[in-house]
């Protein structure tokens, strides 16, 4: 029984030093884990700064636009201004035509001008309307297209890095169990290691119990020879004597005083005082050995019976073996409830440690795949920041586009203006040239010319 209590002891103390060296394993795969997990919250806080970044940049080309949209208005309001004085002007010379219309050489000549100042005016204006919508068309379009996809890309982005912030607190979440655990195993080992204290302890006494127990019995045999020379009858006592009471009570303390203390030193007084006893009251000559045996035990006070008596030293043997039988089998019986008591124990542990390590493992195996996800969650935002700053530099090229478009049709509205003030110079030519002398007619025809070629807003 004690070769298989111990077997079993030795299996469990195996299994427990598995055990810990798995949870030694488990702390460097959590403290791995833990790592990770700070990586990537550094990736988390760069992505959400490129996010930031980005948001800049969105801001800067809408201020772009805002800034072209406020352009294209102006350059709107310049053309509409110069088209408003461009037919004053016209009106004024067709007003100064028909005023003076008695004063031409012939109606044909009138009429071809006019005409021809009409198709001018109309083909100028169509190109101005056209050039004008064309750029409003353009900088509608890029707005439409940039807006909307700006929006959802902030809007996934923010879904994004919602997302990894959630799986990043359960990760840790995650992490501030397992540490829970880890504690909670720790407490358990030292439970362990305060009930093998306590074994140790108990084996200790047990160890001392049984050396008492072996003391015992060299001073019972010890004894023995004192008592064969007490029961030979040369150094007999009466049973009345004091002195044999005397005896009586000083042998039987000692005994029992054997038992709780140091055994060699009390056996020693003991022997020492038995005989100091039979050496001080010597027997009496001419006593019999019969006289004891004749003799009844004594009834009164002292009922401890005589010490020279084989009887009493076979039952006082008698009771101190079957005293150190019975200490014997109950040391043995609280050491195999001890053993009973640790091996159960110890059962429990490796048992509660078991299913710790699993739960463990499976939360490390949840704790991967949520790290996987936030990998792969950052990723996703990484190839989305690229795609964004790829749509941004398109834009920015589309704006370019936009302004050097812009340009051009304010280069090409300048020099509508140029050719219109060239064709009234002409116009002006031309009606000096056909007009007839009269002084009042020029004088008519040239001043609103003067005030619409001198105006320099046309």
């Amino acid at each position: 029984m004690a070769m298989m209590s111990s077997k079993k002891h030795q299996e469990l103390e195996g299994r427990l030093e598995d055990m810990l060296s798995r949870i030694a394993m488990e702390t460097l795969e959590i403290k791995h884990l833990e790592q990770q997990l700070t990586e990537g919250q550094i990736l988390v806080c760069q992505a959400q700064d490129e996010a930031c970044c980005l948001g800049t940049q969105n801001q800067a080309l809408q201020r772009q636009l805002e800034a072209t949209q406020h352009h294209c208005r102006q350059l709107e309001t310049e053309a509409i201004t110069h088209r408003q004085q461009f037919h004053g002007g016209l009106d004024l010379l067709f007003e100064a035509l028909v005023s003076g219309q008695d004063g031409f050489r012939s109606n044909g000549l009138e009429e071809m001008l006019s005409d021809r100042l009409r198709q001018m005016y109309q083909d100028i204006q169509q190109y101005v309307a056209e050039q004008i919508q064309r750029a409003q068309e353009q900088v509608q379009q890029n707005h439409n297209q940039q807006n909307p996809d700006k929006q959802m890309q902030g809007e996934k982005l923010r879904e994004e890095l919602k997302e990894a912030r959630s799986s990043l607190q359960n990760s840790q979440a995650q992490v501030q169990h397992l540490q829970h655990t880890m504690a909670e195993l720790s407490r358990r080992q030292k439970l362990s290691r305060s009930m093998s204290e306590s074994q140790r302890y108990t084996d200790q006494r047990i160890r001392w119990t049984t050396q008492q127990l072996r003391a015992l019995s060299d001073t019972l045999e010890q004894l023995e020879p004192h008592q064969e020379a007490r029961d030979s009858g040369l150094g007999l006592h009466y049973l009345s004597s004091p002195e044999r009471g005397r005896c009586d009570i000083r042998l039987l303390p000692r005994v029992d005083y054997i038992v709780d203390g140091n055994p060699t030193d009390t056996g020693y007084s003991a022997e020492e005082e038995v005989g100091h006893s039979w050496s001080s009251g010597g027997p009496a000559t001419g006593v019999s050995a019969g006289i004891a045996d004749s003799q009844e035990p004594l009834c009164g006070c002292s009922a401890t019976p005589a010490c020279n008596l084989p009887e009493h030293t076979d039952l006082e043997r008698k009771r101190v073996e079957e005293e150190r039988k019975r200490v014997e089998e109950e040391r043995k019986m609280l050491h195999l409830e001890m053993k009973q008591l640790r091996c159960v124990c110890l059962c429990e542990e490796v048992q509660c440690v078991e299913q710790t390590l699993l739960k463990r493992r499976a939360e490390l195996r949840q704790a991967d795949r949520r790290l996987l996800d936030a990998q792969s969650c950052l990723h996703y935002t990484r190839h989305k920041a690229r795609c964004v700053q790829k749509q941004l530099v398109l834009s920015q090229s589309e704006l370019q586009g936009l302004d050097h478009r812009l340009e051009e049709s304010a280069t090409c509205l300048l020099e509508t203006k140029q050719q219109l003030w060239e064709t009234e110079e002409e116009l002006q030519e031309n009606l000096l040239k056909l007009a007839f002398g009269d002084s009042g007619i020029q004088v008519g025809i040239m001043k609103p010319l003067k005030t619409h070629v001198s105006d320099p807003q046309v």
